[in-house]
This record gives structure tokens, C-alpha cells and sequence, in this order.
């Protein structure tokens, strides 16, 4: 069992679901999507000592990107997932806790946004969720 928390989006996103696994994060965020109809999904997370993190998906000249940043440099997460669910209408990102050095056991998104080209969407902040 994990901690999770849902939180209400605004304008075109509809909702965040929060995870903090023992091994992983999981989010599903319910808002536009299917890789390359819109321009970027991003999710930030942090825990209580100010360890950040940033989950950002784009699309560039018809390709889809994911990556994982801290302090603006790339992290290496060979196993970083993010695609579009088509069935349930959500983006599920999976982050393993391997890809997430110093980061503690409770943490919360600060804000997760969708960029379409012609509207934003934003949720978050949740609480903090504590890892379970």
C-alpha cells in the first residue's frame, strides 16, 4: 500500500492522483493528451528538506521527450515512464525511487501543469504524502 493523495486541476486539467510507493512515484494526471497533441506536461515534486525534482514531457518537431531534472541538470532514469492512457483519459508517469537520490520518505507535488498550444492547465499542490 501506498500514501496517495487527489487533488482538483484547473482549466483543461481535471485532476492529479498522487502515489509515493515504496519503490516508485506514480501520478495520473486527467488532462489532454496522446503524445504529440499537445506542446508539454511537467510535474514537480519536493520533499521537506527542499530536495526537487522535475518530471517534464514535450513535444519537438512530432517527437515525444520525457526527462527528469534536478537543479536543471538531466538525471540518468533508464526505467523514467510518462505515456497517455487513452482508455481512462490520463498521462501515468512512473518515477523509480532509484532515479530519485536525496529524496525523502514524504513528499508533495508543488505544481503540475499541461501546456495544449492553446490553453494551461494546472494542479497541485498536494499535501505531504508520506512513502508506504
Amino acid at each position: 500500500m501506498a500514501d496517495e493523495v487527489t487533488v482538483d486541476g484547473r482549466g483543461v486539467y481535471d485532476r492529479l492522483e498522487f502515489k509515493n510507493q515504496d519503490n516508485r512515484l506514480v501520478f495520473r494526471m486527467y488532462a489532454p493528451g496522446g503524445k504529440c497533441r499537445i506542446d508539454a506536461i511537467t510535474v514537480k515534486v519536493r520533499d521537506r528538506d527542499g530536495t526537487k525534482y522535475r518530471l517534464t514531457g514535450w513535444c519537438e518537431d512530432g517527437e515525444w521527450h520525457k526527462r527528469l531534472s534536478r537543479r536543471g541538470h538531466t538525471v540518468q532514469c533508464d526505467d523514467l515512464r510518462l505515456m497517455y492512457k487513452p482508455s481512462g483519459g490520463f498521462w501515468r508517469a512512473v518515477v523509480p525511487r532509484e532515479c530519485l537520490d536525496g529524496l525523502a520518505n514524504r513528499v508533495k507535488v508543488v505544481r503540475s501543469r499541461v501546456y495544449t498550444g492553446t490553453a494551461v492547465g494546472k494542479a497541485g499542490p498536494t499535501r505531504y504524502v508520506a512513502r508506504g
